[in-house]
Order: C-alpha cells, then sequence, then structure tokens
C-alpha cells in the first residue's frame, strides 16, 4: 500500500520510501547542503518516478508539477516545516531536470524558478553564473525584497525552464460552482471547477498568451455552450460579437488589481466567472475565450503597454466597419470588453495613437 495524498482536491497515491527524511536544524549554508545532502542518499527515483507519471495523468503544467511536489512532501513528512517543504521541492524539480535554486531572506527559505517567459508578479534575480538566466522568486507574500540570498548546491542536471502554459486543461477531481451573472437583459448560470481556479490561482503572472489561449475547462465551457450559445443562434458574426461584448462589458464588477490583491493577477476565463470583480486584462482574456470557443473567429489581444489590455476580432465580410489594426496584413476590428456600452469596431478614444503589441493566439 502506498501513501494518500492530494492535489487540488484531487486524491493519488504515493510510494512508500524505505528511509526516513532528514530534518532541517537551520538556515544557514552548512545546514540546508546537509538536509539537501541527506535527501540525496534517500532513494528518492521512487518518488521522482511516480511524480513524473502523475503530471501526465492530472495533465498538469510544469507549474502543476512543481505544487504536486509541494503535496507529495506534506504526505511524507505531515510534521514537516516550510523551510523543508521549500529544499525537498526545489531538489526533486532539479532531480526531474527543472531549473531551480533555494534561496533565503532572513531565516526564511523561497523558491527560485526559471520560466520559460517572463513572471510579472515576481521578483526576478541573475547570477553571475549563469548570464541572460533570470530566477523568478516565488514569494506567496510578495514582498519587495531588494537581495535574495542563494545557496550553492549541485545542481547540474536541471537544464529545462518552467513551461506555465496549459495546452490541455488539467483532469482535477469536479468541484462545480455556479455563478448568475446579469448583463442587463437576462440571467446566465455559468459553472466552473473550484479545485481547477484554485490551482489556476496560485500560478505567477505570466504571458498574456498563455490565458488567451489555454484550454478551457469541460465544466466551464459546456456552461457557456448551454448558455451563451443559444443566444447567438441565427445572428451574424456582427451581431454575435456585440453580444459577447455586452455581457463581458455589463456583467462583471470592475475592480483593479491593486485594489483586489495589492499587487499584479492576471485571471483565466474561469477565475474571471468565479471572482467577484475583474480588471481590463481579465475581461479581454474572457472576450477572447468565448470568441474563439463560441464563434471559432480569429481573435488577438491588443495590449496597450501599461495601461489597458483590449482584442480585435477578424470579420468574414470586408465591409465590417470601425476601428482596426492590420495583423499580418489581415484587417482586425477593435472589441473592447472594458469599454461600457461599446460596440465592435470601438477603441477607447483616449488610447487612440497609444503605441500597441499585439499578442497572437493560437488557433
Amino acid at each position: 500500500m502506498g501513501m494518500e495524498a492530494s492535489f487540488s482536491g484531487t486524491t493519488f497515491v504515493l510510494p512508500k520510501v524505505a528511509a526516513r527524511f532528514p530534518r532541517l536544524t537551520g538556515a544557514d549554508e552548512s545546514q540546508v547542503a546537509s538536509y539537501w545532502n541527506a535527501l540525496s542518499a534517500i532513494p528518492y527515483e521512487v518518488w521522482t518516478a511516480h511524480i513524473r507519471k502523475l503530471k501526465s495523468l492530472l495533465g498538469l503544467n510544469d507549474w502543476g508539477l512543481y505544487l504536486l511536489i509541494g503535496n507529495a512532501f506534506k504526505a511524507y513528512c505531515p510534521q514537516g516545516s516550510e523551510n523543508e517543504q521549500v529544499i525537498f521541492s526545489v531538489f526533486t524539480f532539479n532531480q526531474l531536470g527543472y531549473k531551480a535554486k533555494i534561496g533565503r531572506t532572513g531565516q526564511e527559505l523561497l523558491p527560485l524558478i526559471v520560466f520559460n517567459c517572463e513572471a510579472y508578479n515576481a521578483l526576478y534575480f541573475n547570477f553571475s553564473t549563469e548570464p541572460g538566466i533570470r530566477y523568478s522568486v516565488i514569494d506567496p507574500k510578495h514582498r519587495s525584497l531588494s537581495s535574495v540570498k542563494c545557496y550553492t548546491l549541485n545542481h547540474a542536471i536541471a537544464r529545462q525552464p518552467v513551461d506555465a502554459s496549459l495546452p490541455v486543461s488539467p483532469r482535477l477531481a469536479v468541484d462545480v460552482r455556479t455563478k448568475t451573472l446579469n448583463d442587463r437583459q437576462r440571467d446566465y448560470h455559468l459553472a466552473y471547477n473550484k479545485n481547477l481556479v484554485d490551482f489556476y490561482a496560485t500560478l505567477p503572472c505570466v504571458n498574456f498568451a498563455i490565458y488567451g489561449q489555454a484550454i478551457p475547462d469541460p465544466v466551464f465551457l459546456k456552461s457557456v455552450e448551454q448558455q451563451l450559445a443559444p443566444a447567438l443562434q441565427g445572428m451574424t458574426q456582427e451581431a454575435a460579437i456585440n453580444h459577447l461584448l455586452h455581457f463581458v462589458q455589463y456583467a462583471f464588477r470592475y475592480k483593479t488589481d491593486e485594489e483586489q490583491f495589492g499587487y499584479e493577477k492576471w485571471f483565466f476565463a474561469e477565475e474571471t466567472i468565479a471572482s467577484s470583480f475583474s480588471d481590463c486584462g481579465d475581461r479581454a482574456i474572457l472576450f477572447a475565450q468565448l470568441v474563439r470557443h463560441l464563434l471559432k473567429m480569429p481573435v488577438v489581444l491588443v495590449y496597450y503597454p501599461g495601461k489597458h489590455l483590449a482584442t480585435a476580432v477578424c470579420f468574414s465580410n470586408p465591409d465590417t466597419t470601425g476601428d482596426y489594426i492590420t495583423v499580418d496584413g489581415t484587417r482586425y476590428l477593435l472589441c473592447d470588453p472594458t469599454y461600457t456600452g461599446a460596440d465592435l469596431g470601438m477603441g477607447m478614444p483616449q488610447l487612440a495613437g497609444v503605441p500597441i503589441e499585439i499578442i497572437k493566439l493560437k488557433q
């Protein structure tokens, strides 16, 4: 028999390890190295191989794998400290090939992880031994740390950056919650898997494209198709886009990330449904996902750096008019799900002339 553990509401079994796990006596270099070396002496392949299989079984991305390792530690060492968990997690992550280090602020250990894209709400540090490589500090408290001490340990086999993209929807146990939303026309009852939303909430802010092209959860997608799709039947592309625009504009209450969290935090589509508030980035991501999956129309995210996020949609009718941008020689009309009351082709007047970045999404 193995050991039972859980990840985001999902129960799994770990193989037993025929060895006693070490205990950490302090946070200085020698004590951390001693704990690390003690882990090296345990048959760690027992849990690393199993965790790798669980990653595939649950459809997790690399960030999910890192969290899974932390949950494995809690099962193996229920009385273990947070500092011990950081060492165990980085050690195991390294054994699985991922670039990560252990950092310290005061007597608290923090993981430093290399992502294959920028992590926007995490501090990062560079080390002279690895020029050009960013190690992002995973700090749940989101502190403004001016420096983090880094331990010199053997990370030789760890060469792979963490991929935060979600090419499949994680296969987590289902805890269905329903949210009633009203766009001033009617009520919509949209469902989401709370276990998935809880998992998404842990992810550092990464590229907008990852949110805009993540594969939606089946629970959410089914409810969207049942609740929103019937209203779009028989509509032209223009009427359907306006319907979805007005749904997102009116059905959600606005609040900035700073007001809501005190730091930058972007939502996947399911998180926007679950949350009491959302901002322009969250709404643009949700709208883009609705357009992609309900209307099958090409859509891009339009980023006004540091100011705003909107979308632009490509219409089949070349005579559809309004404010537009050109993407690879094709015209996309601006659609802004935060510009309340605006129809397609209407960009915010105060952003006219502001430089933009076009973020393409995989079709």
